[in-house]
């Protein structure tokens, strides 16, 4: 250990450095601990700052001999390993939380309020006090597989066994969250890529709910809407030309509309949780133009004069919404899917709800050689993974009807 004394660049005192001998590297070098400056304060005489030195010496010694004093290396490298410890303590059902909140800055409330709703059974399986580093692919197959004879105290009529669909719901939720957990290094890789994504029995009804309207079908519909009402006509075959998902369309407004050019703006969504209905952004966060069949824009030039007509004459307002309740308020997207459910029941088509037509839009689309790239800007999907991960079977359809019409063209001289 050595105090050295210190001056300016005067030459002048101004206090003195406490340097303590730490031992010899690997190649027999001095290493000395950070040295430790003690400067003369103002008007201090040089032997009262030497005293003072003096005591802070032996401190600094002791200090350093019991692992208190760390080079910047050092440091880095603790706060490195508390930041890993810290993370690695994580509980799961606080990471949940901590997800979540990130979550809600990028994604819709609808999103998030049903991720909330979803995490009282997750996190009571899976364990409040579970640590994230704890949790493997089996305890996760283990939550999966419950989900199968799990109840839902939401239906009417009692008790109902959990649908295909929210148990996929569960299962896209716990991978999202344990995905994040090892982009935050909390846990190296995630169990729930082991476990398959949960499908339904071949001969369950559960099948139902994947049904895809073909062209016949969709020819079919077009052929009964011509005997039903206006505002049924304007929604079905909006729907089924655009692509667009239920909540979009119940936040059209006419000023959305570019009837010269034939294009519409997608720009807002209707929302609906926790019986409160809301204006949110689109599921991406993104506007899309979409060019719609002259046809179908009749129909909507014809329904808005209507819609007009009727409720210019109650007195009532639409705030510019193209479809509203009878009292002008916002069309929720549920009331939506009951209407369209409906329609499908009593016309032959059992299976029928909104989506269907959005399945078809893309289907249809593909499977006639549009470009998936384009396909995927028009059902606004983020990008073209998800067009390609979801319609798996028509973009192998396409790739048929490609290789067919490229074979016909080299070799129908041969």
């Amino acid at each position: 250990m050595a105090l050295t004394r210190l001056t300016d660049k005067q030459g002048i005192f101004c206090g003195y450095r406490i340097k303590v001998f730490k031992g010899r590297t690997a190649e027999r070098k001095q290493e000395y601990y950070p040295t430790k400056i003690i400067k003369r304060n103002e008007g201090e005489s040089e032997k009262h700052c030497e005293n003072r030195a003096k005591k802070e010496e032996g401190a600094y010694e002791d200090a350093c001999r019991k692992g208190l004093v760390l080079s910047k290396k050092e440091r880095k490298a603790k706060e490195l390993e508390d930041a890993l410890k810290e993370k690695q303590a994580w509980r799961f059902g606080a990471y949940f939380d901590h997800v979540i909140d990130m979550k809600a800055n990028t994604d819709s409330v609808i999103t998030i309020n049903t991720y909330r709703k979803l995490r009282e059974r997750v996190v009571e399986y899976i364990g409040e006090d579970t640590k994230v580093t704890d949790i493997t692919a089996t305890l996760c197959n283990g939550f999966i597989s419950s989900l199968y004879t799990a109840t839902s105290k939401t239906g009417k009529s009692g008790n109902k066994t959990l649908s295909l669909c929210s148990i996929r719901r569960y299962y896209t939720l716990l991978k999202l969250v344990l995905n994040e957990a090892v982009k935050e290094d909390v846990i190296t890789y995630n169990p729930m890529s082991k476990i398959s994504t949960p499908k339904a029995s071949k001969d369950s009804k559960e099948n139902n709910n994947d049904y895809v309207p073909t062209k016949e079908d969709l020819i079919e519909i077009i052929r009964i809407l011509d005997t039903k009402d206006l505002r049924t006509r304007a929604i079905i075959r909006f729907l089924m030309d655009s692509g667009c998902r239920a909540g979009e369309l119940c936040g059209l407004k006419w000023s959305d509309f570019d009837f010269e050019e034939g294009c519409v703006t997608i720009r807002r969504a209707v929302g609906y949780s926790n019986r409160e209905t809301f204006i949110t952004r689109t599921k991406t966060g993104n506007e899309r133009t979409l060019f719609i069949s002259e046809c179908v824009m009749d129909i909507m030039k014809e329904w808005k004069n209507r819609q007009t007509w009727d409720f210019h004459r109650s007195g009532i307002s639409t705030e510019g919404f193209c479809f509203t309740q009878e009292n002008g308020s916002l069309l929720i997207p549920n009331d939506l899917t009951n209407k369209i459910v409906k329609f499908g029941k009593a016309n032959g088509f059992p299976n029928l709800h909104p989506h269907c037509f959005r399945h078809s839009m893309v289907t249809v689309s593909i499977e006639a050689g549009v470009p998936v790239t384009d396909v995927a800007a028009r059902a606004g999907h983020k990008d073209t993974t998800t067009t390609l991960r979801v319609y798996a079977h028509a973009t192998q359809a396409g790739a048929v009807k490609a290789r067919d019409t490229f074979a016909s063209a080299l070799y129908k001289e041969a």
